[in-house]
C-alpha cells in the first residue's frame, strides 16, 4: 500500500503535556479553581451532614479570597502580558 500525505504526522504539531503546562498563567489557574471550590462544597455537602448554605457561604468567601488575590495582590501587568507575547513563535506556538 503506498503511503500518503494524510498518512504522515506531523511530530512538532503534536501537543506535548510540558508544552501545554509552560503555556498555563496564574490568572488560567484562577479561573481553574474557582468551579473546582464549587463542586468540592457539593461533594462535601452530599458526603456529610453539613448544611449547603454553610458550604455556600464558605466557597462564596473562598471565591472571593481567590479574585482579590488574583485582582489586588497579583494584578495582570503589561510586563507579563508582553513577556507571554515574546514566547510566541511566528508559528503561533510557545517556544523554548
Amino acid at each position: 500500500m503506498k503511503r500518503t500525505e494524510t498518512d504522515h504526522v506531523d511530530v512538532e504539531s503534536l501537543v506535548r503535556p510540558s508544552t501545554v503546562l509552560d503555556s498555563v498563567s496564574r490568572y488560567d489557574l484562577v479561573l481553574g479553581v474557582i468551579p473546582l471550590l464549587w463542586l468540592a462544597a457539593a461533594a462535601f455537602s452530599v458526603a456529610t451532614a453539613f448544611p449547603l448554605h454553610l458550604l455556600t457561604a464558605a466557597v462564596g468567601v473562598g471565591s472571593s479570597i481567590v479574585v482579590a488575590d488574583a485582582l489586588f495582590v497579583h494584578p495582570p501587568t503589561r510586563e507579563r502580558r508582553e513577556g507571554r507575547q515574546q514566547r510566541r513563535s511566528p508559528r503561533g506556538e510557545f517556544g523554548d
